[in-house]
């Protein structure tokens, strides 16, 4: 673990431990890109590699690295300030190396340039197995780009892209991928200005993936259209354990179809529909469902206009149900009829941990 150390320093201690495997340059050390190229021309036994942020290498830094350092398994620059140039540089890096698994490039500015350029190389590499570009300026076009790339790339397992703003047209790409991709685990894309076409699509994706564990698209536009999609492919989908929709606008339409599907899924585990607008209709829907569900263990449904009617659907269900351990339904306006439900409730239920 680097800290505070000069450009000198650093290739003397590269010199005198020229087996050193593992390397951590500490936040704000301000290395800058000499010291980004010092280390990249030295470094030549390292296999992971660390800049935190505020080392300040730019995309001349980035470019020294992605050239010298092909030996890596695991790399991290975020918050670097590399941009579309840095960012082509590593996806260059990709389209030929065959020993880096984990990559993480968050918060560096990178476009739609470098966008396009991680979607050409995930075409061709099959080592990397994480991608992290959440943070940057990733559009549309670059969004476009790595979905293309999902359809025949094998091997990747988790994918953070999130807060890029690539729109409708971005998250309508990533979602037919997942219609056809087999090997993505993880997918996060929340804060990215999808609408209610990219959520259908989401929705008609997960009726047939059959890898998808977790899915986050919290804060983005879906809308109704989207809750409903989203509802309909769980009632099919066995596979999917974690989604996140809150903040999505769903609204009562979203949340009744999403009762729908907690009465017939049977991988779900965890479900965050909080600020959604599902209200006392969409509420009283949901909380029914919990009577029949065996498998969800942590559901928040927080700040959603839920009144005493939902309440009392959450309170009379979990009487019977044996699965949930965490339920999350503060800032819901429930009064006392609302509240002696849930104390009813809670005189029998053996199995919740946490009530909020």
């Amino acid at each position: 673990n680097v800290v505070v150390l000069g450009v000198g320093a650093l290739v003397l201690l590269l010199y005198w431990c020229p087996r050193l495997e593992s390397i951590t340059v500490s936040f704000g050390n301000k290395i800058g890109c000499d010291g980004a190229k010092a280390m990249a021309q030295h470094a030549k036994s390292l296999t992971s590699l660390t800049i935190e942020g505020g080392n300040e290498i730019s995309s001349d830094g980035a470019i020294a690295i992605a050239a010298h350092c092909s030996q890596l398994k695991f790399l991290s620059v975020a918050d670097n300030f590399i941009g579309d140039e840095g960012g082509k540089a590593f996806s260059l890096n990709l389209a030929r190396n065959s020993n880096l698994t984990h990559l993480n490039l968050e918060s560096n500015r990178i476009g739609d340039e470098g966008g396009e350029a991680f979607g050409q190389a995930l075409q061709i590499n099959r080592s990397l197995t994480e991608l992290n570009l959440a943070g940057n300026k990733i559009g549309a076009e670059g969004a476009i780009a790595i979905g293309k790339a999902l359809e025949i790339n094998s091997t990747l397992n988790k994918l953070n892209l999130r807060s890029n703003g690539m729109g409708d047209q971005g998250g309508k790409a990533l979602g037919k991928a997942l219609q056809v991709n087999s090997s993505l685990t993880i997918l996060q894309i929340g804060v990215n200005r999808i609408g209610g076409e990219g959520g259908k699509i989401f929705g008609q994706a997960l009726e047939v993936n059959s890898s998808l564990l977790q899915l986050d698209l919290e804060f983005n536009r879906i809308g109704a259209q989207g809750g409903k999609a989203f509802g309909k492919a769980l009632e099919l989908n066995s596979r999917l354990t974690h989604l996140n929709l809150g903040a999505s606008r769903i609204g009562a339409e979203g949340g009744k179809a999403f009762s729908k599907a907690l009465e017939v899924n049977h991988s779900l585990t965890k479900l965050e529909l909080e600020f959604n607008a599902i209200g006392d209709e969409g509420g009283t829907a949901v909380g029914k469902a919990l009577g029949g569900n065996t498998t969800l263990t942590e559901l928040n449904v927080g700040d959603n206009g839920i009144g005493d009617h939902g309440a009392i659907a959450f309170g009379h269900s979990l009487r019977t149900n044996s699965s949930l351990t965490l339920l999350n339904m503060g800032a819901n306006g429930i009064g006392d009829d609302g509240g002696k439900a849930f104390g009813e409730a809670l005189e029998v239920n053996t199995c919740l941990r946490q009530l909020n």
